[in-house]
């Protein structure tokens, strides 16, 4: 489960009045399964409902009454990892690839015009080095690409929006719509440049210390255009038997203001399919034998 706030936002008319205070809030309620098909390589699925209230049925002035929106989508993954003999250190090169949030559209009015919710393709590489038995370090990278129709500000704007899922996602790979000089001059090449500037960049580096204490430390870039975020996140995280906690604090690193900036986040993680040939986890469920 999963719950972002907004706080507390104090909502006004067009003359300035106050209507009322509200705290707009969002949370998701996701199911996972995973399965490993060979020793090296694994998949998983996951279903997620979305629950979106941003106004609490206000009603704007000549406007429709915003209502909570409602949505569910789901997720599909592919996991591979190679161990890799480095001298006298163990390494592991990992690959991932996750098309997630594929799913219906969402609405906050009446209306039957409905918005994506955003559907991301993402693929990442990680590499492990064990430097002795205490101590590990590793570094990661991830490209994400929003899987649906990019806007353009036109009035086929609309028609984009009424794309069907499916055709949103195959044409977003080609559908950037390019610039234009300061005499109005489409410019050549400025779309596939466009595609180009929609990739989100992330990259982190991780520490563990007897694989029960975690430093980690990472920079997201979305290019200026295209939202603008851009920011470091700092996190640590501790290990013991099958329960596992994770904090991170997000710090902006751009001028553009996001709901996300300064944000802490935590992780609260429960592997019941922990080995019983661990020394932790054995010695918490080791039975005296019966005189």
């Amino acid at each position: 489960m999963r719950y972002f706030s907004l706080g507390q936002i104090t909502f006004t008319d067009n003359t300035g009045q106050t209507i009322r205070d509200f705290r707009p809030y969002e949370m998701a309620v996701d199911g996972h399964y995973a399965r490993a098909l060979s020793k090296n390589f694994g998949v998983g699925v996951g279903l997620r409902f979305i629950y979106s209230n941003l106004a609490n049925n206000i009603t704007p002035q000549g406007g429709e009454t915003i209502r909570p929106g409602y949505a569910g989508s789901g997720d599909l993954s592919f996991y591979y990892k190679q161990p890799i003999k480095l001298g006298k250190m163990n390494s592991e090169l990992s690959l991932g690839l996750a098309l997630t949030n594929i799913g219906s559209k969402i609405t906050y009015t009446n209306s039957s015009q409905k918005d994506f919710i955003p559907t991301n393709l993402g693929f990442g590489f990680g590499y492990k080095v064990e430097i002795n038995e205490q101590n590990s370090i590793g570094i990661y990278y991830d490209l994400n690409k929003l899987m649906v129709p990019s806007p353009d500000g036109s009035p086929n704007d609309s028609t984009r929006r009424g794309t069907s899922v499916v055709k949103g996602m195959f044409t977003s790979f080609n559908d950037a719509p390019g610039w234009s000089d300061a005499s109005g001059n489409y410019v050549k090449g400025s779309r596939s440049k466009e595609e180009l500037r929609e990739l989100m960049h992330g990259i982190a580096l991780e520490y563990w210390y007897a694989k029960l204490f975690s430093v980690r430390a990472g920079y997201f870039y979305e290019h200026p255009t295209k939202g603008a975020r851009q920011f470091l996140t700092l996190g640590v995280g501790v290990k013991y038997s099958i329960f596992g906690l994770d904090f991170s604090y997000l710090v902006p690193t751009s001028t553009v203001k996001n709901p996300l900036d300064n944000t802490l986040r935590f992780s609260l993680l429960f592997d019941f399919n922990k080995s019983a040939a661990d020394p932790l986890f054995k010695k918490k469920t080791e039975v005296a034998p019966t005189p």
